[in-house]
């Protein structure tokens, strides 16, 4: 695919050198499980992952072979564009009980203009959606297909109908987040990007239609107003990753390329930096990784008491900040965030369900 905003360092299918092989999956599978941690999620991102479906398929049964004897809880996700989907591989992945993930980004004019495809993506991604869903109710089974929607500024002007789109297809939840200035969406930037203020205008209209639609009981919600509103009422511990403190990198995720390298998290795998490379399944072991000057500087940069600007936020307790993000776009882990559309649109975000959710009560 030829997505218009893609973040991540993209190579043609039949590039050789940019597929993870057996052996460094092995390592990577056991490297996983080296973690303290009971709880363990293993998710597949590309690119696209099916294309290297003999690893895929190999990290999936060892992962499982190896939790036998390790008894931790283990999941499994697949986040998949669809183009090489097969009724074979939707039975394994059921099978398997790896849960599956898709890009949707509306209607048929905005999906198809955001994610270039020499075939109709937009009619493939419907189609499986509703077959996967289909088989998960076949197998007696509550899952049901997930997906993400990415936003340019095209999308801005379908509010309603990105929205109907997810609702038709039984989607429950939409995160409508805004765009992100890594990969190779900086160099279309000014083409697809938009203003915060845009972005918030968009955003507002979204969960206000959304508000109504619940009062006819259709039911959806928007992911952020939901994360927010359950961190502020401690009804139970939201781990999201960028609203933590320190973020969630390292201590929460690690991103494993595939040559082995690790980083401290998806968005630094993306840009590619030695900063946040921690190490590799090759040469080091979990403790090097959580121990290692990389590790500490990154998770430093993320914690909030050092930024004049959430010292005196009402929301230090619920919010994060991204030091990949901050790196991106101004050279340095931290830096002054008063200012950015990242603290502005947080901010907006958080007033709004404050005074949705928490000041009528």
């Amino acid at each position: 695919m030829n997505c218009k905003y893609c973040q991540v360092g993209r190579q043609y299918k039949d590039q050789q050198g940019y597929d993870m092989n057996i052996e460094t999956a092995k390592k990577t599978v056991d490297f996983i499980f080296q973690s303290p941690n009971d709880n363990i999620t293993i998710e597949f991102q590309g690119g696209e992952p099916t294309l290297n479906l003999p690893v895929l398929k190999y990290i999936v049964e060892y992962a499982q072979e190896k939790n036998i004897e390790e008894g931790k809880t283990l999941e499994i996700s697949l986040v998949t564009n669809m183009t090489t989907m097969t009724d074979e591989l939707m039975n394994y992945l059921i099978d398997n009980n790896v849960d599956v993930c898709t890009s949707l980004d509306g209607p048929a004019n905005v999906h198809n203009h955001n994610r270039v495809y020499e075939e109709d993506n937009h009619k493939q991604v419907r189609q499986w959606i509703m077959k996967f869903n289909e088989a998960y109710v076949k197998h007696g089974m509550d899952t049901r297909m997930s997906a993400l929607v990415t936003l340019t500024n095209l999308s801005l002007k379908f509010y309603k109908e990105i929205i109907d789109e997810y609702i038709d297809l039984g989607i429950e939840v939409i995160h409508l987040r805004n765009l992100t200035k890594l990969g190779f969406a900086k160099k279309s930037w000014d083409k697809i990007s938009y203003t915060a203020d845009d972005y918030l205008a968009f955003w507002k209209k979204s969960v206000e239609h959304i508000e109504e639609l619940k009062k006819k009981e259709v039911y959806i919600n928007e992911r952020m107003v939901l994360m927010m509103e359950e961190k502020i009422s401690e009804d139970r511990e939201v781990n999201y990753m960028d609203l933590r403190n320190p973020c969630g990198a390292v201590m929460g995720q690690l991103a494993y390329n595939y040559d082995g390298n690790i980083f401290s998290c998806d968005e630094a795998r993306m840009i590619k930096k030695d900063i946040f490379k921690v190490g590799n399944v090759n040469d080091n072991n979990y403790v090097d990784i959580i121990s290692c000057d990389n590790c500490k500087k990154v998770l430093d940069a993320s914690i909030l008491s050092q930024y004049n600007a959430c010292e005196s936020c009402v929301y230090k307790p619920f919010c994060g900040v991204c030091p990949v993000l901050n790196y991106e776009e101004t050279g340095n882990l931290i830096t002054d965030i008063s200012n950015s559309d990242r603290c502005k649109i947080l901010k907006y975000q958080f007033d709004w369900v404050v005074r949705k959710y928490f000041l009528n009560r």
